[in-house]
């Protein structure tokens, strides 16, 4: 963690783990970060007695020593580097964003003192989002590789599938090949004589017979077997 400190006499080391997390999180969020600091944390017992006997001298307000949650780790006052800009708005609502409130109002407000919400849900860590094809349309590739013949076969989730009649000089004009189209690779030339496989960007298929499987790199969920017979080219 790196709660920033006004200087070496202030104790975060002996905070209360979960409220340093907090703490370090609010103070480094990016609206609070290099603008505040923690002026004080942890406070054992003889530091309380000195600023409880200046609280009767007419400073601060302070609890009875002992008393404190400062001296359970479990309290922190965060102030500003520069109390000319200081928003103590901000500084409420960006903490409460992260777990920690203010809980001294009476006899004097204290709009620096933070302690933990004890009711607080941190929000969900976000979740990468794996690599995918999605839907696609042909607008998506190099419209080279198709030709106006072309048959589009089928659209799935993640890729489509053409259908290739050829019937150019030395070939049969019975045999064919598809065109699997994803946003990452294309896969081509799969032809209906023998296996092939071939492997893209982000895509790999094999023919065998009259079945094409296809994955996807990124994302082992989309693994899936296609009965070229059902989609009707064979």
């Amino acid at each position: 963690m790196t709660i920033p400190v006004a200087g070496p006499w202030v104790n975060v080391a002996d905070l209360d783990p979960e409220l340093a997390r907090r703490v370090d999180a609010a103070c480094n969020d990016r609206r609070l970060a290099g603008r505040v600091r923690v002026s004080s944390g942890y406070r054992s017992l003889a530091e309380q007695w000195v600023l409880w006997r200046r609280y009767l001298a007419g400073g601060n307000l302070a609890a009875y020593p002992g008393t404190s949650n400062h001296g359970r780790g479990q309290a922190v006052d965060i102030g500003w580097w520069d109390p000319s800009r200081a928003d103590w708005g901000l500084l409420r609502a960006v903490g409460t964003e992260h777990g920690i409130r203010l809980t001294v109002f009476t006899p004097q407000f204290e709009p620096w003192h933070f302690e933990k919400t004890p009711t607080f849900v941190p929000p969900p860590a976000p979740v990468p989002t794996p690599p995918t094809l999605g839907a696609v349309t042909v607008a998506t590739f190099d419209p080279a590789p198709f030709r106006s013949t072309d048959t589009h076969v089928a659209t799935y989730p993640k890729f489509q599938v053409w259908y290739r009649q050829l019937a150019r000089s030395g070939e049969t004009p019975a045999s064919w090949f598809l065109l699997v189209a994803g946003s990452g690779g294309r896969v081509e030339n799969l032809g209906k004589h023998g296996n092939a496989t071939w492997s893209g960007a982000d895509a790999r298929a094999t023919v065998a017979g009259t079945r094409l499987a296809l994955s996807f790199a990124g994302d082992p969920t989309s693994a899936m077997v296609v009965d070229l017979n059902a989609l009707g080219v064979v």
